[in-house]
């Protein structure tokens, strides 16, 4: 059984935000990937790390695949895509 995790889109205005979300370090990323991964390998899911080819070694997207630090090129969604083919032949 796979498993998605998909954030929601909440405004920095809402209630709560800072005290769950607050700033997004990579450090913050990397902590709620090995929740995520925990709660997969709880409920026998599969978990993929999407970020294992995209950073480097400090945690940040890697400069051939980013213009901006945050927002990807094409080529570093092809990475993401390449990693997620096999999955979804395996679940197909």
């Amino acid at each position: 059984l796979p498993l998605l995790y998909i954030t929601p889109k909440i405004k920095s205005s809402d209630p709560g935000f800072a005290e769950h979300f607050g700033p997004r370090t990579n450090q913050r990323v990397r902590e709620a990937n090995q929740a995520v991964k925990s709660l997969a390998q709880k409920h026998s899911a599969v978990f993929l790390d999407l970020n294992s080819n995209l950073t480097d070694e400090e945690g940040n997207l890697k400069e051939e695949y980013t213009m901006d630090g945050i927002h990807m090129y094409a080529d570093g969604y092809m990475q993401v895509l390449q990693q997620l083919i096999p999955i979804l032949k395996d679940l197909g």
